[in-house]
């Protein structure tokens, strides 16, 4: 998932701080800082995912 994600990203010209704006802020409860969803998002460091960020990665997706 993380992989199609950034590729999405990527395709569309975007950036994390993009999709931080319009898919997490004011819109889904997190429960870690925007620096730790980066983290896990890139799934570099942190492995595990705060269940928000699975939910907005998951909506994001699922759009055209």
């Amino acid at each position: 998932m993380r992989e199609k994600f950034w590729k999405k990203l990527e395709d569309n010209d975007r950036n994390f701080m993009w999709f931080y704006k319009h898919y997490i802020k004011d819109k889904i409860i997190v429960d870690v800082a925007y620096n730790t969803l980066y983290q896990q998002a890139k799934g570099e460091i942190l492995k595990s995912m705060d269940d928000g960020l699975d939910v907005a990665i998951k909506k994001y997706l699922e759009e055209k």
